[in-house]
């Protein structure tokens, strides 16, 4: 019996899912009952009280009981910084990150692991996804493609990974402190594994519409800006590899003689540099502030690399 089971649990990998919670008691028992009614059974549930101040969320996470859960509690210290801690203390083959107020079908654990079992070239597999509590329907994302996702993120932060990955690339940046740590974490994977992204086409998460939510909170004092130009400067080499600063700019803005312009400087500068000039560097980052922005600073700047780089 000891082999057989072990002969199963061979073909079916561990998956961790990992739940942040700050002040969030009231939905943590909708959001893990969608994933202990999976259809695929092995798995675990990692949930870290990251720092509550809710009296009332900080005593459920303290007497929660509930199957194949373990429950840690840290000073707060963010999504990222929670994401990481619970992932080292997680033993799955697959991750799979769940916000505390949210849910997930009955069968997409079984269906993700399937594709990432066959498909070694598959490094995220996410799904169609909706909206529920206060806004309902599907959530209608633009197509995933590698130039695409430099303009904006389509996956959404529930969507599987290899644990070999997160290893490899350090886990989430904790510095993205106001969010978008799951758009900088997918391009830290399609940077250094240059790994495919599936998309199964079915909903099978579901998103909570509150009306306060930390995506709201984005649009506070340009905090979703700051991120932008933090997201920058975590992948510079991404967006400076082949065109893709390129890709960026022209579908920001339409300015085509300026566009033109920049590629006509920045082509020749950039080929076969083993580095990356600083200033070269901050001027991409004040064009990539501006194209966030939509302030329209693109010649000023143009004019100032062109008499940095000829003088």
């Amino acid at each position: 019996y000891k082999d057989t089971l072990e002969n199963i649990l061979d073909h079916q990998p561990l998956v961790s899912i990992i739940i942040p919670c700050y002040n969030a008691g009231a939905f943590i028992n909708e959001s893990v009952s969608s994933v202990l009614r999976q259809t695929y059974k092995n798995h675990e549930i990692i949930i870290v009280n990251d720092g509550s101040t809710d009296t009332e969320t900080i005593k459920i996470l303290h007497t929660l009981n509930l199957p194949k859960t373990k429950v840690y509690h840290t000073q707060n210290g963010g999504p990222s910084a929670a994401r990481n801690y619970a992932i080292e203390r997680s033993s799955g083959k697959y991750i799979l990150p769940l916000d505390a107020d949210d849910k997930i079908g009955s069968t997409y654990l079984e269906k993700a692991v399937s594709i990432l079992e066959s498909h070694p070239n598959i490094g995220i597999v996410y799904c169609r996804a909706e909206f529920f509590g206060k806004k309902t329907g599907e959530w209608i994302l633009p197509p995933y493609s590698k130039e695409t996702i430099l303009l904006e993120n389509m996956i959404f932060a529930t969507a599987f990974y290899r644990r070999t990955h997160w290893q490899k690339v350090g886990g989430y940046n904790t510095n993205m402190i106001y969010g978008m740590e799951d758009y900088d974490f997918w391009l830290s994977l399609i940077d250094s594994e240059d790994c495919d992204v599936y998309k199964i086409d079915e909903i099978l998460f579901s998103y909570r519409i509150k009306d306060v939510s930390r995506s709201l909170l984005l649009g506070v004092d340009n905090r979703n800006v700051l991120m932008f130009t933090q997201l920058f400067y975590n992948h510079t080499n991404l967006f400076l590899k082949n065109n893709n600063m390129k890709i960026l700019i022209e579908n920001r803005l339409n300015i085509l003689q300026e566009i033109k312009l920049l590629r006509k400087i920045f082509l020749p500068i950039t080929k076969g540099r083993g580095f990356i000039n600083k200033y070269l560097t901050d001027s991409l980052l004040s064009i990539y502030q501006a194209v966030v922005k939509n302030i329209f600073r693109i010649r000023n700047l143009s004019r100032k690399m062109i008499i940095y780089f000829r003088g």
